[in-house]
């Protein structure tokens, strides 16, 4: 089974109805103009804050507000009056929550959530923000607050099902953010209008500014252009406890936990797992080295300089080097080959020193960037990886002008239709507008490709109607397949795979290498082992020959030998290391070493198929590496669920829909999250 951010809510509405009184808040649209409804909105966005018996609220869309307050505090003629004195138009109305209709799930359960501030504070205060924050060590600097966001989105109200994501924004000094603006008005201008934020000194709470505050006292969330967030808190750090603390799945992890000890009254978690039907580990190697050294020998590569400096020509001599190690002899720095592979600076360059950008957009000519090639000592380098990266950039480019795959050897018998959406910004409405991508590959590999644009076409109609009405809070499709007898729609989703907090907790918490152990008691434990596991008997009776000392710290009993300093009594890097340390945990909840690489990164390796028993017409996946990963694991992986819409998932559409993932030469050796025509897709648009 694997396990995933899905939850199913159990909530105690009777508990509930006992301790609160839940408000709906709405406008009336009928006969007002869209600038009268903005007025109310924003009116309606103050509801809380000025009216002091509010707990906490959620902002809808439409113009939708509910609002928590204990039980018997508010009348409703009282709430209705306060609302009136913000104009006409918008109404209140108290939500009968024994009606379990009346509000979904997910939204009560947000508004609960909504709440933990007041829980951990002696005065209460009203959370109008509509959200939940989490905050950890690295969250508060001199001029940036990184905040998590905890949210609640319905995936099956019928089941009392949701997800439960989290996210960092950066809310950044709103002095510093106009001192780095200050020579664009426009961006000013978007700027002063943002809501503004002030950290309170109750804790780690965000309230909106409600009095005056100086530019040095105020936060707006808007980042500066070219500078990322260094404090945003990677998605899983495994190295040592604080780290995975600070981490999003430790922030998450406490989530549950906070869930479980404060609003035990009103709701639980139950985590969900999916089972896993197949795990994917074939590769589609169709680009071979022969071929692409007798394609570019043909053709040929300039290696062309528009940087122009002493170390430009250095990088440019080593990218031919590295081209010719590679087999590829016709390389010159003239142009007169047919592809060109071009050294210019990054865009941050271009834009800080105010110089027009080199990059060109054409079918014959792939970039590499000044900046990328100078390593963090200062040292000239190229990575092996963009060398490649480079060349299979080339070869795609090549296809989408001769409209035919090389890149993979197609055959599928029938006409395979491939449509995505994209928003593309119209000049006279100066709205942007959506418009689908379509991309046709025939029996031969030749392709099609266009645009459909004019949205009362019946086409367009048709692509609209599948994509519009497949997206909701959790789910947004990516990827419409369409051929003789099937048709699916690919879907990203917040549905992540996860690993096993509880037990990454408990390990991390328990494992302190410096711990010690007395030679007796290690000696039961050895020779338990070597009953429970006889084939090593020879192995751990030289281990207890070797002890001579009355006490072991338990990084000197099993760790990874290393060639500086002295040898653990056994190597974790042996299967005997391995089985000792999970015969200690499972039988004794002693943790020697923690052995998180080998247990929880096999998880996040691989195209693993996902069921859901109850919906055979859907199907999830997601996609990992294929090569181990380090400790670190900077991205967790997405699930993604594959709806047929026409034909059944037979397991030769399977096989055709998921070899499409498993290619070698997209990303950079690695699976592909959808289909890899959507690369083709992306470079004909």
């Amino acid at each position: 089974m694997i396990k995933t951010n899905k939850v199913k809510l159990d909530l105690h509405y009777n508990n509930i109805i006992r301790d609160y009184d839940v408000y709906k808040v709405y406008q009336e649209h009928k006969g007002d103009d869209e600038k009268e409804r903005t007025v109310r909105k924003s009116s309606m966005d103050k509801i809380g804050d000025k009216f002091s018996p509010v707990i906490s609220v959620i902002y809808k869309s439409g113009g939708i507000a509910y609002i928590l307050v204990e039980k018997g505090t508010v009348r409703l003629e009282e709430f209705q009056s306060h609302i009136n004195s913000f104009g006409q138009g918008v109404f209140v109305e108290e939500i009968d929550l024994s009606n379990h209709t009346s509000m979904s799930s997910g939204d009560l359960c947000q508004l609960l959530i909504n709440t933990f501030p007041n829980i951990d504070l002696s005065e209460k205060f009203n959370n109008t923000l509509g959200r939940c924050f989490y905050f950890n060590q690295n969250s508060f600097k001199e001029d940036v607050i990184t905040a998590y966001s905890v949210t609640i989105s319905d995936l099956d109200s019928s089941k009392q099902e949701c997800v439960v994501n989290i996210n960092g924004e950066s809310y950044n000094l709103l002095s510093k953010l106009l001192k780095c603006y200050a020579n664009n008005e426009k961006v000013l201008k978007k700027i002063r209008k943002l809501s503004r934020y002030y950290k309170s000194g109750e804790g780690y709470i965000f309230r909106e500014v409600d009095s005056y505050r100086s530019d040095d006292q105020c936060y707006v969330l808007r980042g500066i252009y070219g500078r990322k967030n260094k404090y945003i808190a990677l998605d899983l750090d495994i190295k040592d406890l604080q780290a995975f603390e600070n981490s999003k799945k430790g922030m998450l992890y406490q989530f549950f936990k906070d869930v479980d000890n404060k609003l035990k009254d009103y709701v639980q978690f139950t985590p969900l797992e999916l089972k896993y039907d197949d795990i994917l580990k074939k590769y589609s190697n169709t680009i071979s080295i022969e071929h692409r050294e007798k394609l570019f020998n043909d053709l040929g590569i300039n290696v062309i300089d528009r940087v122009e400096d002493v170390l430009s020509k250095k990088m440019v001599a080593m990218m031919v080097s590295k081209l010719r190690e590679r087999g590829i002899e016709n390389v010159s720095f003239s142009q007169d080959k047919l592809f060109n592979v071009v050294l210019i600076h990054d865009q941050d360059y271009y834009k800080k020193e105010n110089l027009p950008d080199q990059h060109t957009n054409d079918l014959n000519t792939q970039h590499f960037t000044y900046e990328n090639c100078i390593t963090k000592s200062s040292e000239i380098d190229i990575n092996e990886n963009v060398v490649d990266k480079i060349l299979t950039e080339l070869i795609v480019k090549m296809d989408v002008a001769n409209k035919c795959l090389s890149t993979y050897i197609w055959e599928w018998d029938k006409t395979v239709e491939y449509v995505m959406q994209d928003l593309v910004y119209n000049k006279e409405t100066r709205k942007k507008e959506r418009i689908y991508l379509v991309l046709t590959v025939f029996p031969d590999g030749s392709m099609e490709f266009y645009k459909v644009e004019d949205d009362s076409l019946d086409v367009y109609q048709s692509y609209d109607s599948i994509f519009k009405n497949n997206t909701d809070a959790v789910y947004t499709p990516e990827m419409l397949i369409s051929t003789q007898g099937y048709q699916a729609l690919i879907s990203d989703s917040l549905m992540k795979v996860m690993p096993d907090l509880d037990e990454l907790y408990f390990r991390l918490d328990a494992y302190k290498k410096e711990k010690e152990i007395s030679k007796g008691d290690l000696v039961r434990l050895l020779e338990s082992f070597m009953q429970s596991q006889p084939k090593y008997k020879e192995e751990v009776e030289g281990v207890l020959k070797s002890l001579n000392k009355d006490t072991y710290q338990y990084q000197e009993i099993v760790r990874k030998a290393t060639k500086a300093g002295d040898a653990p009594l056994i190597n974790l890097a042996t299967s005997l290391g391995k089985e000792f340390v999970g015969h200690c945990r499972n039988n004794f909840r002693m943790v020697l070493n923690p052995c998180l690489k080998s247990d929880v990164v096999n998880v996040f390796q691989h195209i693993y198929i996902l069921k859901d028993e109850e919906e055979p017409k859907k199907l999830y996946y997601y996609v990992g590496k294929k090569d181990s990963m380090k400790f670190t694991l900077i991205n967790s992986c997405h699930i993604r669920k594959i709806m047929m819409l026409e034909g059944d998932f037979d397991e030769v559409f399977k096989n055709f829909l998921f070899d499409q993932l498993a290619v070698d030469f997209i990303r950079n050796r690695g699976y592909t999250v959808v289909p890899f025509l959507r690369k083709y897709i992306e470079e004909f648009k």
